[in-house]
């Protein structure tokens, strides 16, 4: 029986976590604006995860190595 792993591609994943990171900082920013300071706070570390995410992807060779 044979397995196929299918590759992701990496590149274009870390261009959206990037883009949705971009995203949530806006959205972070708008609920500031607004005085949704707790909103703002989730948005803000949404934005972080997604972020980290992008970095990860980005460096996905190194962490190989590693991990």
């Amino acid at each position: 029986m044979k397995v196929h792993v299918k590759r992701l591609n990496t590149a274009s994943l870390a261009r959206e976590r990037f883009e949705e990171a971009l995203k949530e900082l806006d959205v972070a920013e708008a609920f500031l604006k607004e005085g949704l300071v707790r909103n703002a706070a989730g948005k803000a570390f949404q934005a972080w995860k997604a972020f980290l995410s992008y970095l990860a992807l980005r460096n996905i060779d190194l962490l190989q190595g590693r991990y």
